[in-house]
């Protein structure tokens, strides 16, 4: 029995192996990712075969939980997190924090950011809002590894 996957599952796979697509993607296009993974179909082809089409094979299975490891642990790349605070050191949420076009992030009410899909290289992290000056500007950083407390704390507030 020969078994190929569709193109809609091909596509979620490039998605997933090659990082500066998955980050690019839009929040909301992550569901259709996501959903793609869930309704994995591999069509059975042979001779004979009365009902080709979404049996639960277990190629079907394995092919799957492959994505969605892929997804979840995005192998090969490497994250950032850490804090953003205002000037009275209390978490700044909503601040976007970024490295390059394609990599970026918001704080989330308690003031913490997880930049994750970053490949292997020297990057920048910014943290930028409307009317907020940070100290450090940016912080250049050296992935080989997840960093953590990469923070950033509001100069001023206007």
């Amino acid at each position: 029995m020969f078994h190929m996957l569709n193109s809609s599952i091909l596509a979620a796979v490039i998605v997933a192996i090659i990082p500066g697509l998955a980050a690019a993607a839009e929040p909301a296009s992550l569901p259709d990712i996501r959903s793609i993974a869930a309704d994995l179909t591999i069509p059975a082809i042979s001779d004979g075969d009365p009902a080709p089409g979404k049996r639960d094979i277990p190629e079907r299975r394995e092919a799957r939980e492959w994505l969605r490891r892929i997804l979840k642990e995005r192998p090969g790349t490497y994250s950032v997190r850490g804090r953003v605070l205002d000037p009275n050191r209390k978490p700044l949420g909503g601040v976007r924090i970024e490295s390059g076009a394609h990599h970026w992030t918001f704080t989330g009410q308690d003031g913490s950011y997880s930049l994750k899909g970053l490949l292997p290289s020297k990057r920048t992290v910014r943290a930028s809002g409307p009317g907020l000056q940070f100290e450090p500007d940016g912080r250049v950083i050296e992935l080989g590894a997840d960093q953590r407390g990469i923070d950033f704390a509001a100069a001023t507030v206007q």
